[in-house]
């Protein structure tokens, strides 16, 4: 559980944060390694922790970081564009959660996951807007979003 992160995991997670929020990227185990001054093989065992958790989630049998929820570091259908720069969301649930997580007015567009029509609509003031009316559906229960989290 989070219980089990250490403060100095928690300082790496929030370092993952800051830099994919800076470059649109994640840092990779090495560069993680030499930012704390620490072994690979150290920074690679926080990663593995912060999985655990669900504080991160790492390309399956890599070291790689995939997403810091609710940024995701592949492109996806759901862009939150703040201040000029997109950000990934890896849903429409997370795009919410990106305006949030910066404090920001955002643009997000989508694209309908059944159709592939575009999807616009804002965050301002932290209040969803659309120009028409929308809804997320969730086809899994919460319970079972990490059963496989990239598909969720």
């Amino acid at each position: 559980m989070i219980s089990d992160l250490t403060d100095f995991d928690l300082a790496i997670r929030l370092h993952i944060y800051q830099f994919i929020i800076d470059t649109g990227r994640a840092p990779g185990v090495g560069e993680i390694a030499d930012r704390f001054k620490i072994s690979v093989d150290d920074a690679r065992e926080s990663l593995h922790r912060l999985e655990r958790p669900h504080q991160i989630v790492l390309d399956p049998g890599t070291d790689d970081i995939r997403m810091a929820i609710p940024l995701s570091v592949n492109p996806t259908p759901h862009r939150v564009w703040i201040d000029g720069r997109v950000r990934y969301a890896n849903c429409a649930w997370d795009s919410l959660g990106v305006a949030a997580m910066l404090h920001s007015d955002a643009e997000i567009e989508a694209e309908d996951g059944e159709t592939g029509e575009p999807i616009r609509y804002a965050i301002r003031h932290g209040i969803p807007e659309a120009t028409e009316d929308l809804f997320v559906h969730f086809p899994l229960p919460l319970r079972r979003w990490y059963d496989n989290i990239v598909n969720t």
